[in-house]
């Protein structure tokens, strides 16, 4: 398996989900031989693990501006757990847009 793992190493994200895709329409037909078909199945598996690090890499890498009391801003690592919706990832915009409106009066679009 490290060799899938080399395969992958160089790809950006966006050709590594190209190739998934790319196998699990290949996949799909049913056309292929259990050996072909099991070839696949693990280069897909490697794909998806390299995408996953390098998401993993760019979440390190994402920063979230908090607003001051004094209105300057202060940039602070992302972290998901600390998310204003309780989930992971940015509260959505409907929440955030009438929360703006309703301080300043004006529509939220």
């Amino acid at each position: 398996m490290a060799k899938k793992k080399k395969e992958n190493e160089g790809e950006t994200f966006e050709q590594l989900v190209e190739k998934v895709e790319k196998y699990v329409r290949e996949l799909e037909t049913g056309e292929l031989g259990i050996e072909e078909a099991m070839t696949r199945y693990e280069d897909g598996i490697g794909a998806i693990r390299e995408c996953r690090r390098i998401l993993d890499e760019a979440e390190k890498r994402i920063e979230i501006l908090i607003a001051r009391e004094d209105g300057s801003y202060e940039a602070r690592p992302f972290d998901p757990s600390q998310s204003p919706s309780g989930e992971n990832g940015p509260a959505p915009r409907k929440a955030r847009g009438r929360a703006a409106s309703e301080e300043t009066g004006e529509l939220p679009f």
